[in-house]
């Protein structure tokens, strides 16, 4: 199977991206179009959704808390 298709409401949900690639910001902004409340770790953020995510810049590992409660991550 080449592709997962997956369907799921996130609306208001917490969805966090971990990553500074462009897959990364696509996620990103496909995430917030979904409705999801998303967090954003390492890296600079897009200035057009800078104002949509909430934005947490930092070098290092994540910390489990980062993704408390979330109900989707993605790493890219």
């Amino acid at each position: 199977m080449r592709y997962l298709p997956v369907m799921l409401d996130l609306q208001g949900r917490k969805a966090v991206v971990i990553g500074t690639t462009e897959a990364a910001e696509r996620r990103a902004e496909q995430l917030t179009r979904a409705g999801a409340a998303v967090t954003r770790l390492a890296g600079e953020t897009v200035p057009s959704l800078a104002e949509l995510m909430a934005d947490v810049p930092r070098a290092g590992c994540v910390d489990r808390s980062d993704l408390a409660g979330a109900s989707l991550v993605f790493i890219g």
